[in-house]
């Protein structure tokens, strides 16, 4: 797909910054060396019987205040270029670890950024999911690929609004997302990641005066004993080819080897939307702690603004005023 990462554009810009550090690494040295054998030379001169006279100190300090000022001179051009092409590094590094189409992490920042999860164990390390936009080939075919295209940017917008607080949310490639939830158990995991993949079934999608709609399907496994990232992976994605294989359209998370439907009534989903931009207590940013009973604590909803139970309620009364 044309959305792939590029990833080798950066890469060659990094080497060419590096190769311009390298260079004014090799040029701060020879203006140091030239510093320092002018200064010699004005220390060989006080050294001389003639260098006892004012005129000559005199002249050598001259000399030597020359040369700091030129040296200083130097440093300070070579701590700005040096500082430029920082810039250009941290720019090409962020490039490189950014999905060009949809400005989400690519494949290579989930991978490390999955690689530092699973190091604490499975006490702590959290849960991955894979979502994968159903029938996004037929998209492609009756829409074109810049309809395509549009449907990939929503798709990561939406994850990225619902999910990034958990932990990140990448394009894994083609049409699939991948999401580390640190710290969630299996269970925190799966409720968030059915409001979002339900909330990408609820976005209308406007491409070239069209509007359109996509579901997605999802798999969610919690990092298990002795498992290496791989195999936890692999879990994940079992749960989303079964997800698939039983008509899309639905998530499921990995029991062990057992994948299980994700299962939500509409208390919970209703609960998770009020609080999903909230913090929740447990870990900074908003995450809950592994191994954590129950949800997490719900806000009052915002002022003015009526709850479920007020809206059925309303609802109720103007189903008897007919």
């Amino acid at each position: 797909h044309r959305g792939e990462d590029r990833d080798e554009p950066s890469r060659e810009r990094i080497s060419q910054v590096a190769a311009r550090l390298r260079s004014y690494a090799a040029s701060m040295a020879a203006d140091v060396d030239a510093h320092q054998t002018r200064v010699q030379a004005v220390n060989h001169s006080l050294n001389r019987e003639i260098s006892e006279t004012p005129e000559a100190v005199l002249t050598a300090v001259h000399q030597l205040i020359e040369a700091n000022e030129q040296m200083q001179s130097q440093l300070q051009d070579a701590q700005r270029r040096i500082h430029e092409q920082a810039e250009q590094i941290e720019t090409a590094q962020r490039r490189a670890m950014t999905d060009a189409l949809t400005r989400i992490p690519n494949r290579r920042a989930f991978d490390e950024y999955l690689a530092r999860r699973h190091q604490p164990g499975p006490a702590r390390a959290g849960c991955v999911a894979l979502l994968d936009v159903d029938s996004f080939k037929q998209v492609n075919d009756r829409y074109g690929h810049q309809a395509g295209d549009e449907v990939l940017r929503v798709v990561a917008q939406v994850l990225h609004a619902r999910l990034d607080r958990c932990g990140m949310v990448a394009r894994f490639g083609g049409e699939e997302f991948a999401v580390v939830l640190d710290g969630y158990t299996v269970q925190q995991a799966s409720l968030a990641v059915e409001a979002a993949r339900i909330a990408i079934g609820q976005r209308e999608i406007s491409v070239q005066d069209q509007r359109l709609r996509v579901t997605a399907s999802a798999g969610v496994a919690e990092l298990g004993e002795d498992e290496s990232i791989a195999q936890w992976l692999q879990r994940a994605d079992d749960g989303l080819y079964h997800s698939k294989q039983v008509g899309r359209n639905c998530g499921h998370w990995m029991d062990d080897q057992q994948p299980r439907r994700i299962d939500v009534d509409c208390d919970d989903l209703w609960e998770h939307s009020r609080s999903h931009s909230a913090a929740h207590p447990g870990l900074p940013g908003g995450r809950p702690q592994a191994g954590g009973a129950g949800r997490p604590d719900v806000p009052a909803p915002a002022s003015g603004l009526p709850d479920r139970r007020g809206l059925a309620a309303r609802f109720s009364q103007l189903r008897n005023r007919s």
